[in-house]
């Protein structure tokens, strides 16, 4: 336990290491890895970077709708909880954002009172309608549906940037913490070597007390 690697020349018996590394499997195999750590889930939803460039009209919609709510201060709603709440949230968006109106398409304004003329322009209103719907399937949803993929894509390497990042910036900060523990113990060398001195000194000074020649 109290090897110091950048100064001590024994080193641990592979025993005590394997029985270090088990314990350390033990407790992370007990931790819950089934969402993401609130950090990196808060970097994914929240990081920016300058060629970001995926609209923020419903995106921002959604990560605001979830990042608020009724948590208590500095708690994240889970991965989880975000799933459950998305029909929640496309029937709000329906709600605000209403699609084609199916009564346009609706014959009930047409009578047996109404003279043929009349049923006729309703008739064509209607198949206008219509066609404006097949025109919109057969031409405009293939479009939408790649540009979709093509921001989801964008989506995804930026949030897979984020993450590389945020694992440099990390890797560095243990780089760093290794240089000063091992400036540390190089520097205080001297005092551990006269530390370990007294000590071995004071074992020999009880043992000579307790039992004399």
């Amino acid at each position: 336990m109290d090897y110091l690697p950048f100064i001590d020349y024994k080193i641990p018996s592979d025993e005590y290491k394997n029985e270090a590394e088990r314990l350390i499997r033990e407790a992370m195999q007990k931790q819950d890895i089934t969402h993401l750590h609130p950090y990196a889930q808060k970097s994914v939803k929240m990081g920016k970077i300058a060629n970001h460039v995926i609209p923020d009209s419903i995106f921002q919609e959604y990560i605001q709708k979830h990042t608020a709510g009724d948590k208590p201060k500095g708690q994240k709603r889970s991965l989880e909880s975000i799933y459950l709440n998305d029909e929640n949230f496309l029937q709000e968006f329906n709600s605000k954002h209403p699609h084609v109106d199916p009564s346009r398409y609706s014959l009930e304004d047409i009578s047996t009172e109404d003279n043929e003329t009349s049923i006729k322009n309703k008739l064509a209103v209607i198949d206008s309608y219509l066609a404006h719907q097949i025109i919109t399937l057969r031409d405009l949803i293939p479009q939408t549906s790649v540009n979709q993929w093509a921001i989801n894509n964008d989506f995804m390497r930026t949030s897979t940037q984020i993450i590389d990042n945020l694992v440099s910036q990390q890797k560095k900060q243990l780089e760093d913490l290794d240089k000063y523990r091992e400036k540390a113990q190089i520097n205080q060398v001297a005092s551990y070597d006269k530390l370990n001195y007294d000590i071995n000194e004071r074992i020999l000074d009880i043992i000579e007390d307790q039992f004399p020649k």
